[in-house]
């Protein structure tokens, strides 16, 4: 099979898994068996795209089958719970189906010390689970579990076992950090992002450099380094082995994250097809990694970070040797700025029509944050790994690095991330784009720097300030905005992160007031305020007042547990 019938294969594979056709499963089958066998490379596409159509539609026909019913039994947890403001969730195996289970009080207390791979006695009710589909897909979950009673057992699975054994002793090394230091931690290392703060995600968000908060493709990339010179002695067939337990390890640490997937799969076939003695390119090894993987989990098409992952990794492989060819300068320097430019630009148009603006600091600041994640990766699987079984003073001094490490991060991303160019809509990006490199502007035709700068001041001239009117942030609170005065009103279900998302995107600089009916949405916004400023915080009672903010009056009004804002005159 050549690089070109690789990647039809793949973009095949991808196109039917994107839209689900209910066809018989074994009738696909045939057909991809037969034409696979006459050698006929373009019908052997179209057969992929029926099966993996077909084989989508019964995946989605599985989770989607409408059940409401009590169950009772045991299962196994599949994530590691999530703690939320009053409940704990994760995702549980139960009699053959998956659940998004909830748990409140004293079950969420038990859910809470559960890991994935842990046996579990549980008993609740089932309801369908009305979530995003690509959550859904994510998941693999069409239904909730709202749980009563659960009682957690060790793993039965000696390999989860092993691998919540690992995570232990790597978190338990780098007790000595705080907190949200500690999660960024185990977040590069092992992918476990539960502990990170909105602050942390809003920042990485906005400076372009989400991808190194949770385990990637790259984490792999340097456990293999790591390994090298272990099996390197070793015969061939031993080595094939030893590879092959590594990364089967690594995915299940990592709890099966879909860059990971990726990226396991391509090098089990790289090793593999060393073993064998045949050699293939990057682009194959990728191409037939993403076909077998949406072979066997067609929703994984559904999943933006498979997405993102794919659209990366074909950046490095197709895009980035072209970039280095157009840029001057040392190696040192062009070969990272070659690959950051050529993953970013490939992944723009997943992020555009999944999240709408994208940040033009994101070049420069991976230049600068991609090695210090990258040592930390590293870090975290030997020394990290070595603190977990040291006594806890040696650890804390090992991790005195990591903490230095992580401080320079959390600052780059933080200071990216305010920037004016941070992020910038679509409209005005493309339209910068356009004037930067338009021909006939003489500063243009041989400058460089002048297209920079055209580019720049386009950007901060054309980013609008939010229009006046109510706008929606986070999942249910609201922006009010009257003749310059910004009014944020947080909802019950209000979420930090998402709040600031929103606000950053509609360029909000500062909030005149903010108006919360409970503790719990005065207490977001002291996250928030980190990030804006908040002029007046105002916590509202049963009735309805006037506010006067900024010379503007507002009516306040207490409905339903939450604060209603209009102005008048």
């Amino acid at each position: 099979m050549t690089d070109r019938q690789a990647v039809l294969l793949a973009l095949s594979a991808m196109a039917g898994a994107l839209v689900p056709t209910p066809m018989p499963r074994g009738l696909a089958i045939v057909l991809a068996a037969g034409t696979y066998l006459a050698r006929r490379p373009i019908l052997f596409a179209m057969a992929m795209v029926l099966l993996c159509s077909a084989l989508a539609s019964a995946a989605w026909r599985g989770i989607d089958a409408p059940r409401e019913t009590e169950v009772d039994g045991t299962g196994t947890v599949v994530t590691d719970p999530v703690q939320h403001q009053r409940s704990v969730s994760a995702v549980i195996r139960l009699d053959g189906h998956r659940y998004l289970a909830s748990a409140w009080g004293p079950a969420a207390a038990t859910l809470r010390r559960a890991d994935a791979g842990d046996r579990v006695d549980v008993s609740g009710k089932v309801a369908p689970y009305r979530g995003a589909r690509e959550r859904h897909a994510a998941l693999h979950t069409g239904h909730r579990l709202s749980i009563r009673r659960i009682d957690v057992g060790s793993a039965d699975n000696p390999l989860f076992a092993f691998a919540n054994a690992l995570r232990s002793r790597i978190a338990g090394g780098a007790s000595s950090l705080p907190a949200e230091r500690r999660a960024l931690f185990t977040g590069l290392v092992y992918g476990d992002t539960r502990g990170q703060s909105p602050l942390t995600e809003t920042d990485f968000r906005f400076a372009g450099l989400t991808h190194l908060l949770a385990v990637s493709g790259q984490n792999v990339a340097y456990l293999l380094t790591l390994v090298g010179p272990l099996v390197r002695r070793l015969p061939l067939r031993a080595r094939w082995v030893f590879v092959i337990a590594v990364l089967v390890v690594f995915a299940t640490v990592t709890r099966y994250e879909p860059s990971v997937l990726r990226a396991t799969w391509r090098a089990a076939l790289a090793v593999t097809a060393r073993w064998l003695g045949r050699e293939a390119s990057s682009g194959r090894l990728l191409a037939l990694a993403v076909t077998a993987l949406l072979v066997i989990d067609p929703l994984l098409a559904s999943t933006i970070a498979f997405r993102l992952s794919v659209a990366a990794s074909a950046g490095l492989v197709w895009l980035r040797p072209l970039v280095a060819r157009r840029l001057h300068g040392p190696a040192w320097m062009v070969d990272p700025l070659a690959v950051t430019i050529a993953a970013q630009l490939a992944v723009a148009p997943v992020l555009i029509t999944s999240f709408g603006p994208v940040s033009l600091v994101s070049v420069p600041a991976n230049m600068l944050a991609a090695p210090l994640a990258g040592f930390t990766m590293a870090w975290g699987m030997t020394a990290g790994l070595g603190a977990g079984f040291l006594p806890a003073a040696v650890g804390a001094a090992v991790h005195q690095l990591t903490a230095f490490v992580l401080a320079a991060l959390e600052t780059i991303a933080r200071t990216a991330g305010r920037l004016p160019l941070a992020p910038v809509d679509l409209p005005w990006l493309a339209m910068c784009l356009v004037l930067a490199y338009w021909r006939r502007a003489r500063v243009t035709r041989s400058s460089v720097v002048g297209q920079l700068v055209i580019g720049v001041l386009l950007a901060i001239a054309l980013v609008p300030a939010p229009a006046d009117g109510r706008h929606e942030v986070g999942p249910s609170s609201e922006l009010v905005h009257v003749r310059g005065v910004s009014v944020l009103v947080l909802r019950d279900t209000a979420a930090p992160g998402w709040v600031l998302d929103d606000l950053r995107t509609l360029e909000v600089r500062r909030l005149d007031a903010v108006v919360v009916a409970t503790d719990a949405q005065a207490a977001a916004v002291a996250t928030i305020g980190q990030r804006i400023p908040v002029d007046r915080l105002v916590r509202t009672d049963d009735g309805t007042f006037d506010l006067d903010v900024a010379g503007s009056r507002l009516i306040v009004d207490h409905r339903d547990g939450n604060a209603v804002v209009t102005f008048s005159g």
